[in-house]
């Protein structure tokens, strides 16, 4: 990103549930909201390294948890990651939704512990695929429209809305362009020694769950 500015971090307010002691920040990313005019993102490492700049006073002072829903989940991955390798800092609790596993194998890459199970070959089989599959970011607008009518999952009301749209395509190709190519080696060992709870959807296939 071109711009010195930090991600915009605001406390947003929790359902009555959650526990009064805990205060939840939000991360607005660069091409959203307040940021809309500044440019997207290009690479996972630089969401890692303004995320982790900014944020770093803050976690070094009280025990922290990370969310992250679909590309969130990936960029959640990867930032506590880079916090426990650079700064040994891990959160208590990582929240991962609805994304399936970011490690891809290569030919001289083995999977942890070297065990073949139908486990870890799902893990694999879905991240690779993930990869392999055609690069739907570099769509036109018009058959990027088209797939995702056909993928499902998007409000009608938002697909026939092209003001919205104006605001909503760009920064969801965005975001689809780093997580169709980001990737990361299979761990050799545990990333994270934190506890990690993964949600899905009832309707996801049954691999993603185990990813």
């Amino acid at each position: 990103m071109s711009s010195a500015a930090p991600p915009k971090v605001t406390p947003e307010r929790c359902s009555t549930a959650v526990h009064v002691h805990l205060t939840v920040l939000a991360v607005t990313l660069p091409g959203r909201e307040s940021r809309a005019k500044e440019p997207f993102f290009h690479s996972m490492q630089q969401i890692v390294d303004e995320v982790i700049g900014t944020l770093l006073p803050v976690l070094k002072e009280k025990p922290f948890a990370l969310f992250g829903h679909s590309f969130g989940a990936f960029t959640s991955l990867a930032v506590a990651e880079a916090l426990k390798r650079l700064h040994n800092l891990e959160p208590v609790h990582l929240f991962l939704s609805g994304a399936s596993a970011p490690y891809v194998s290569g030919p001289d890459q083995t999977r942890p512990d070297d065990r073949q199970t139908d486990h870890f070959s799902n893990i694999f089989a879905k991240s690779e695929m993930r990869l392999s599959a055609p690069k739907r970011s570099h769509l036109s607008d018009e058959d990027f429209l088209k797939w995702l009518t056909v993928a499902g999952g998007t409000p009608p009301e938002l697909l026939a809305n092209p003001q919205v749209l104006q605001l909503f395509l760009p920064a969801l190709k965005a975001d689809l362009h780093l997580v169709e190519n980001y990737s990361c080696p299979p761990p050799e060992c545990p990333l994270l020694s934190c506890p990690v709870t993964c949600f899905d959807g009832s309707d996801d296939v049954p691999h993603d769950l185990q990813g």
